[in-house]
């Protein structure tokens, strides 16, 4: 569950009143009922205009309250419409008797991909050997880039056979750099997982690009990735016990390998991937069933650029609002509509109207915001 809040720059008013003043002794009597009366007249006029203030900076607060309510409630309802969106995509994708396919196509060639390259002098020690000098080549340098911990290259390297070789030929052996991995349709040797992949992977890359997915995943049901579309390092991963079997992925993998009857989808909240090199992702996955049978697992990377497109409208918040998701960590789950840097999971929103939403309330909050600022907020669940 996420929480909405959208924050205004409050108004402040202030009001002075100046007292000129002589000796009282001086003055004769009728000059001071006259000093009396002028003194009250300017009293009354202060207190009232001061009323008129509080009451004016009341209609201003009431106002902003309405218009950053009224903020709220859209963004809540256009996110959930994504979301159902999302939902309905990834039950048709799992649906799909050409995703059925696929997934049995690519599974029964992951069996049978040792024995195919074995015929072309391509054994899995070769593999392991190659695909370390990828890791403490290509992946490190990544990953440092990116400010996070290298693990070692036997960290990341395939204990199966089958995986390792999957890492040599859509990894080490494809010419595109780092990032650029989809633009592979088929490996250089003749085998059947090859030829399964170049029957699909255009079809499947089309989708992810409509759809703006930031990765597609196919695993069979012992957690082995037999296919994605941008080929990162969790490609020919296990994902039941292999280095990022605890990761969010894992975690929706788990969830959909156990599901019983298709027409479930399951969710994982962002957490930092690391063969996305640290960057907050989540996914959803459901189960694939063909002609009733389970025989595996869809899962998307869901994209963030669509959330945070909604979330930073400026529509109803003038050039000083701001409108962004938290989690229930208190984190940002979309980036702020003015920093530079990414937001997400990055920058904590402690505030009172923050807490409000945790509890399930909607309430306008005068209160110091993320940034420091002097705000009128509005959190809703």
């Amino acid at each position: 569950m996420f929480w909405i809040l959208a924050a205004a720059a409050g108004v402040g008013c202030c009001g002075a009143l100046v007292v000129v003043a002589v000796r009282w002794k001086q003055l004769a009597i009728k000059w001071k009922l006259v000093a009396l009366s002028v003194t009250i007249v300017l009293a009354s006029l202060a207190a009232s205009g001061w009323l008129s203030i509080s009451r004016s900076r009341a209609v201003v607060i009431h106002q902003q309250d309405l218009t950053l309510q009224a903020v709220c409630a859209a963004r809540k309802g256009q996110i959930e419409n994504y979301f159902q969106l999302l939902r309905n995509q990834m039950l048709t994708f799992a649906g799909d008797r050409m995703v059925g396919d696929a997934v049995s196509q690519f599974s029964d060639a992951h069996d049978s991909l040792t024995a195919d390259v074995a015929k072309q002098g391509v054994t899995p020690d070769r593999a392991r050997q190659n695909d370390r000098a990828y890791m403490d080549s290509q992946f490190r340098t990544k990953l440092t880039d990116a400010g996070q911990p290298y693990r070692g290259a036997d960290a990341y390297v395939p204990a199966g056979d089958a995986n390792v070789i999957l890492h040599d030929l859509y990894l080490v052996r494809n010419p595109n750099p780092p990032g650029e991995k989809l633009r592979l349709d088929k490996p250089d040797l003749d085998c059947a997982h090859g030829r399964v992949h170049a029957r699909y992977h255009p079809v499947l890359r089309q989708y992810l690009e409509a759809f703006g997915y930031y990765d597609i995943f196919l695993f069979d049901l012992q957690g082995d990735v037999v296919y994605t579309v941008y080929k990162e390092t969790d490609f020919g991963t296990n994902f039941a016990n292999g280095p990022y079997a605890n990761s969010a992925l894992g975690e929706v993998y788990r969830k959909a390998a156990a599901a019983t009857q298709p027409g479930t989808v399951f969710y994982a909240d962002y957490k930092p991937y690391e063969p996305s090199y640290g960057a907050p992702a989540s996914f959803m996955a459901a189960p694939i069933f063909l002609d009733g049978q389970k025989i595996g697992v869809a899962a998307f990377q869901m994209p963030t650029d669509r959330i945070t497109a909604i979330m930073n409208s400026s529509d109803g918040l003038g050039d000083t609002g701001d409108c962004y998701l938290v989690g229930g960590d208190l984190m940002m789950r979309s980036d702020s509509r003015f920093s530079e840097a990414s937001t997400i999971l990055q920058q904590r929103v402690d505030t009172p109207a923050a807490h409000a939403a945790l509890e399930g309330k909607t309430e306008a909050i005068q209160q110091t915001d993320f940034k420091g600022c002097e705000v009128l907020a509005v959190a809703m669940p």
